[in-house]
């Protein structure tokens, strides 16, 4: 009796992308968004950061707030998997983020440049 829980609650996430360990933001980096559990494998979202490195807070699908209330119950909240790409920078991946109903999920991408620049060159 595996019975899949439906995703018919609501959590968000915010995704940050700095460079240099946050002292810059990177600025419209490509943000791409899946869903990895089946209940919510439908969805692909891609995003762009703004001025601040950030991407708006969008809201995505989880299981009800009660699972996580009662040991037991199947997982309480929803996977997402998220790529972050900016020419100029590797791309960073983050796997299995974890995102529960009525809660924000805050995302930081510590983006590394590809190529180093000497001072003075």
């Amino acid at each position: 009796m595996n019975q899949l829980q439906p995703y018919n609650s609501t959590g968000f996430m915010i995704v940050q992308a700095v460079s240099a360990g946050g002292a810059f933001p990177v600025i419209d980096a490509v943000v791409t968004i899946n869903g990895v559990d089946p209940q919510n494998s439908d969805i692909h979202l891609v995003l762009r950061t703004d001025q601040s490195g950030k991407t708006d807070k969008i809201p995505l699908p989880t299981p009800p707030k009660e699972l996580s209330l009662t040991p037991g119950n199947p997982s309480p909240y929803a996977k997402y998997n998220v790529s972050i790409f900016k020419e100029g920078y590797r791309l960073e991946e983050k796997i299995d983020i974890p995102v529960f109903s009525d809660i924000t999920s805050i995302q930081f991408a510590n983006m590394v440049p590809t190529e180093v620049f000497e001072p003075g060159s």
